[in-house]
């Protein structure tokens, strides 16, 4: 199984959820809650509801109890009824031969709805009519902002914070 992890344990409890925290269908996708046990919400803030860890991983649980770990709730945006995994769409865009690196924000706009932002590092193939051709691919692209690197954590994840931080103070 994509994204396998491991077989969960008899002793461990875990849900798949939707966002409204109702059970998904058996094999269906959600996001993974590891219960932790009532009275341990305290030193954990809004991640735990009713004993339940809220782990913000998008998840799958398949036959035999093996989990699988898709990425994370972040990671997915939502327009309507259009879902937009960034990771997808990231890769998508570094097909263009003329990036070195790039990486998409999904940011709300002053009435609260999501809008998709891109950042991107050149390299000497870069040609501007190209790049605003395959950029075409990508609905709802509101701003385009070229660094000098895309911040990426020690794991070499997109650092979405950062990249949060620097759509903002470009405003």
């Amino acid at each position: 199984y994509q994204g396998a992890v491991g077989v969960v344990l008899d002793s461990v409890k875990i849900e798949i959820v939707e966002t409204t925290g109702n059970p998904v269908k058996a094999g269906d996708e959600g996001l993974l809650r590891v219960y932790v046990g009532k009275g341990k919400d305290s030193f954990g803030g809004s991640k735990f509801v009713e004993g339940w860890f809220e782990t913000g991983d998008r998840a799958v649980l398949h036959p035999g109890n093996i989990l699988s770990i898709l990425g994370r709730r972040d990671d997915v945006i939502n327009f309507g009824s259009f879902k937009l995994v960034l990771a997808i769409v990231e890769e998508k865009l570094l097909l263009y031969r003329g990036l070195a690196d790039g990486a998409f924000l999904a940011a709300p706009n002053q009435h609260g709805i999501n809008e998709l932002h891109c950042f991107y590092v050149t390299n000497d193939l870069f040609n501007i009519d190209e790049f605003l051709q395959k950029l075409q691919e990508f609905p709802r692209l509101q701003t385009m902002c070229r660094l000098l690197e895309i911040p990426r954590g020690p794991s070499g994840k997109v650092d979405r914070h950062r990249l949060m931080e620097i759509h903002t103070a470009q405003k």
